[in-house]
């Protein structure tokens, strides 16, 4: 470190005074602060002001404007003539403001002068180094002296809750995370995301009865003591904790909500879905117990366990008037009323609640084949022209529909891919349906005669067999959405991940830090790589069957396990064969003749995946 004398640099426009101190001296000067030494460090130089040979020195520029110097030694040397000077200095000051840095330059005659000069209004004591504590009887007499504003470090415990205007301590501190006094007062909105201190537990009391009180709770390790305090406070305005992971903040809930005095005025925010705190704590119970008998399987079987409670869970059925009714999470629970949007929802937080990650997944369906043999040759609309020519050709039908992807691990069945299920399409109130249960992404392409790219979202990026045909997919939504860049579709992608593959989501973050920055200066081979890691990462993923074999064994673990009973006193085996065969003869029709149009309107027969449920055929075809 370089010491350099600030006083010998002309910029920093310092004005040595004679070590007598006299009045005339200072008074030539505007004075405004009066410190003893200081240091100033700019990278790896330290400017002094004041020493042996130069112990007083006025400033007047960016870092110390208008300031009096003065060194430590000279001062405890000299103390008669300092205070002498610079109490006749205050006397007869014209500026509002004054501001004395160290303690060691404040007594009470200095005090004194400060309040007696009416000119001055503006006063700050001390430092964050050098405290100096407001007490009542000072606040008293700057209060009656008219002073505008005292800027302290600290005050005494008389004064803690006093909230006066002039006392800047108390109205610029932080009582609860980072509002001040006026910020509580005067807001609308509270927003906690930090644990609270026991203090700033106390100083709840200064929330305005008309503010909402919004808790973070995977920020917030205390959210029910904070709930608790402000019932205590007769806080009667509405408090919202918003949580990510329901997973999280249930355990957490379900420990603790015996130590809750009154919810009445709680609301609970999953993700933008608000519901009071009774009804998602009746919910939430209610979801639980229904998981409860699979906590101890594998993934696999839990899945199987989760799918097939749900795909069963009540016939589809719509709610004209309330469309809610079939489609709210929790509405469902208690209605008779379910369609696709509501299967889905039950399946993901199911699976969710047992460590699967799922994610809604909205696609288009052909619903104008709905009543059509599964034999007849069908035309889409924009070959045929909308007039079709004999009754042979059936115009397509397109409309919305709800599925779910599923990123499903287990090493027990060798099982690790992403998958598509549709427990609305395997709703069968009396037979175990897995037909929809794990689709790749073919089989998915399997479940309507005809598939078209979609043109919009990163999902079509999962839907290839190749690195090249990931890249030629990638261009043609490049090509589509001319205001879409790379950059757009690899940040899509990668929030993509985070929803659905968390660990290959901290894997690429952790590798690539510049992801969890904007991409716009990101080089075209940074991109380019992130591109290749996740396109390799994808392909490892989709396509990934689970046979009919697997189906089996994890049947009959759920048998053996005890979490299914076996039907008319039949043995598990006989129960298995019997729900292998259902699904080997509905997957016949499940899956029809699929059929795709080239670039040129030339039409492609595609015949289907085998049917996985057909084991003796596939141990056949091994030989």
């Amino acid at each position: 470190m370089v010491l350099i004398k600030g006083y010998d640099v002309d910029n920093f426009n310092c004005s040595k005074i004679d070590s007598n101190l006299s009045f005339e001296q200072l008074i030539s000067k505007d004075i405004e602060s009066f410190r003893l030494n200081t240091e100033l460090i700019i990278g790896d130089k330290t400017f002094i002001f004041v020493d042996k040979e130069n112990p007083i020195m006025y400033m007047s520029n960016f870092f110390f404007d208008k300031t009096l110097i003065i060194d430590k030694d000279f001062m405890e040397n000299n103390k008669e003539t300092v205070f002498s000077t610079l109490i006749s200095y205050i006397k007869n000051m014209k500026s509002e403001k004054i501001k004395i840095e160290d303690l060691e330059l404040i007594n009470n005659e200095v005090l004194k002068a400060i309040i007696e000069n009416s000119n001055i209004k503006k006063v700050k004591l001390g430092n964050k180094e050098n405290i100096f504590f407001l007490n009542s009887k000072l606040y008293e007499e700057f209060k009656k002296a008219n002073k505008e504003e005292i800027i302290t470090d600290g005050v005494t415990e008389e004064l803690k809750d006093n909230f006066d205007s002039i006392i800047a301590y108390n109205n610029t501190k932080n009582l609860v995370a980072d509002y001040s006094y006026d910020n509580l007062v005067n807001s609308s909105s509270v927003i906690i995301k930090s644990k609270l201190s026991h203090e700033e537990l106390e100083n709840l009391k200064y929330i305005s009865n008309t503010a909402e009180v919004i808790i973070y709770f995977e920020k917030c390790e205390n959210v029910f003591q904070i709930i608790n305090k402000l019932r205590e406070l007769n806080f009667s305005n509405s408090v919202e904790v918003r949580i990510e992971n329901k997973n999280t903040f249930n355990r957490y809930l379900f420990e603790n909500i015996n130590n809750l005095i009154d919810t009445s005025n709680i609301k609970v925010n999953e993700e933008g879905k608000i519901d009071s705190f009774e009804t998602y704590y009746v919910n939430e119970r209610k979801l639980v117990e229904l998981v409860k008998p699979a906590f101890d399987l594998s993934p696999f079987e839990k899945y199987l366990y989760v799918y097939d409670l749900v795909n069963k869970y009540k016939k589809y059925k719509e709610n004209k008037e309330d469309k809610s009714m079939s489609r709210d999470l929790y509405k469902l629970l208690d209605s008779e009323y379910m369609v696709c949007v509501g299967y889905s929802k039950l399946l993901k937080d199911l699976l969710l609640k047992l460590g699967i990650e799922a994610y809604e997944y909205s696609v288009t369906v052909d619903i104008g084949l709905d009543d059509v043999p599964i034999d007849t040759r069908v035309i889409p609309d924009f070959i045929s022209g909308g007039n079709p020519s004999n009754t042979h050709e059936v115009l397509t039908n397109g409309a919305g529909h709800a599925r779910l992807f599923v990123n499903l691990v287990d090493p027990k069945y060798e099982i690790n891919g992403y998958y598509i299920a549709d427990p609305t399409w395997d709703n069968d109130m009396e037979h175990h349906a897995f037909n929809y249960a794990l689709m790749t992404h073919d089989e998915f392409n399997s479940t309507d005669r005809y598939n078209y790219m979609n043109i919009y979202g990163v999902q079509e990026l999962f839907f290839v067999h190749s690195l090249e045909e990931f890249y030629y997919k990638l261009n043609v939504l490049l090509d589509k959405n001319p205001n879409k860049s790379v950059k757009d579709y690899v940040s899509s992608l990668v929030m993509y991940f985070k929803d659905t593959d968390m660990l290959f989501y901290q894997e690429l973050m952790s590798k690539y830090e510049f992801l969890n920055s904007y991409l716009s200066k990101t080089s075209r081979d940074d991109i380019q790589n992130v591109l290749l890691d996740i396109g390799e990462h994808i392909l490892n993923k989709i396509n990934n069957l689970v046979d009919g074999e697997k189906f089996k064994n994890g049947i009959t673990s759920l048998y053996e396990n005890g979490v299914w009973q076996i039907k008319d006193e039949e043995n598990i085996e006989d129960e298995v064969n019997k729900i292998m065969e259902y699904n080997k003869k509905r997957h016949e029709f499940c899956f029809p003749i699929r059929y795709m149009i080239d670039r040129n309107g030339v039409e492609i027969v595609m015949m289907n995946a085998v049917n996985k449920f057909d084991i003796e055929a596939k141990k056949v075809s091994k030989i």
